[in-house]
């Protein structure tokens, strides 16, 4: 029971020994006596959220716990069954359930992640790559709390037995035409990730870190790591993109076979769009030239584009290298669905739905700046997705280690099916 509860009954009881028989003004509202939260970590430096998304502290005590039923234990401000408490779980309500860390982030209030239409904690990618129990503090540091915020597990809900850490490689294969010296390119860009798949009700929230970006050519079906000309994604770029969240919106049993399906996920890079899925007004080369025009020519560029990654230049920075070693600055507006299957309870797999528009803006040296055209590429098994489960405490050096093991299941290979199932 919450502190402030036992008060206001407390000054009730008194009231009516003193023989009140009626009470003037408006009801009060308990609401307003919480603070609202989406996690444990909202509610630092005591209590978690509770399933209101009020702070809340049931006790600092096993003592306090006689109201909540015989045999309740107090652990991370909450009374709990013996059976309920974690090996993570601390015991009682301490004053600071987080721990501090050496790693820095940048602290984002929620409306400016709102603006770029990020998840509301969108400060914590800076910190999620050292395992998913961390958080982005407002003081621009990473704390550690008790544990994974996993949401309310209801083991009676399909749900519940999708919840954890996973590793995840999801791949997206192209064909560019409009460049120099070749009819085409291919090229697949890979994606390694720390994955929570996070229960809500009947729903599973999945929100995936970003640990390792590389864009490849490939040819037929040997991959090309390095070519001619290639393409580098900076560190810059890798810590400065979204969370990808995607909703499970009715899970199948986590059974062999199973099917299902993510919600469409959009994200906007480098730009300003009040809608991410409105493409067509993704701002282009010709908009950044006029805005150059202007009298006030950087407020222009501004209102347009956003130098996300922070290195000075317009958008985002990536770099082709090869016969030549140039920064290209480009934006883009990429969309992410997946359609999956069950392989085991520790392993998903499945195909890519993705769309993905992104314009050349400027360029350390302006002549490689090309018009391109850029299509999903024929062969559908190219874009692909795999996870696999890990340890709740993992991190993307787990991820990268999955990644580089030998014959693993997470090795890159150019089709979904040429790596057998586990």
């Amino acid at each position: 029971m919450n502190t402030r509860t036992v008060t206001l009954i407390t000054l009730l009881g008194a009231a009516a020994a003193n023989g009140c028989s009626s009470t003037d003004g408006a009801r009060t509202d308990l609401g307003a006596y919480y603070r609202s939260c989406e996690s444990d970590y909202d509610c630092q430096p005591f209590g978690y959220c509770n399933d209101e998304h009020n702070c809340a502290a049931d006790c600092r005590a096993t003592e306090d716990c006689y109201l909540y039923g015989e045999g309740k234990v107090c652990a991370n401000c909450r009374c709990l069954e013996p059976a309920e408490v974690s090996e993570d779980s601390i015991e009682g309500c301490p004053e600071e359930l987080t721990t501090a860390t050496d790693w820095k982030c940048t602290y984002r209030p929620p409306e400016e992640c709102a603006l770029h239409h990020w998840t509301q904690n969108c400060s914590d990618r800076d910190c999620v790559g050292h395992g998913w129990a961390n958080a982005c503090s407002e003081e621009g540091m990473c704390v550690g709390g008790p544990g994974v915020d996993f949401g309310t597990i209801d083991t009676t809900k399909n749900a519940a037995a999708y919840v954890g850490v996973w590793a995840e490689l999801e791949t997206t294969a192209v064909r560019t035409t409009g460049l120099p010296l070749v009819p085409y390119q291919d090229t697949v860009s890979v994606l390694y990730m720390l994955t929570r798949m996070k229960q809500d009700g009947e729903k599973v929230v999945k929100t995936s870190k970003l640990c390792y970006n590389q864009i490849m050519n490939f040819k037929g079906d040997q991959i090309l790591e390095k070519d001619v000309a290639y393409m580098l994604t900076p560190k810059a770029y890798l810590k400065n993109t979204a969370l990808i969240e995607q909703v499970i919106g009715n899970p199948p049993a986590l059974a062999a076979g199973a099917a299902f399906s993510t919600t469409r996920f959009w994200e906007v890079r480098g730009a300003y769009l009040n809608d991410p899925s409105d493409v067509e007004h993704l701002p282009r080369r010709s908009d950044y030239l006029a805005c150059r025009e202007q009298p006030d020519a950087q407020a222009c560029v501004d209102s347009l584009f956003y130098d996300q990654d922070g290195d000075g230049e317009v958008a985002m920075t990536t770099i082709l290298t090869g016969v030549l070693n140039v920064e290209i600055y480009s934006v883009m507006a990429w969309s992410t669905l997946l359609n999956g299957t069950v392989v085991d309870g520790n392993h998903l797999k499945g195909f890519v739905d993705f769309s993905n528009t992104q314009y050349e803006i400027d360029a350390s040296d302006p002549n490689v700046i090309y018009e391109t055209q850029s299509a999903v590429h024929e062969d559908a098994d190219r874009s692909y997705f795999r996870m696999a489960r890990l340890a709740d405490g993992a991190n993307c050096d787990d991820v990268l280690a999955e990644k580089d093991r030998e014959n693993g299941w997470l090795n890159l290979t150019p089709h979904l099916d040429d790596r057998p199932d586990p």
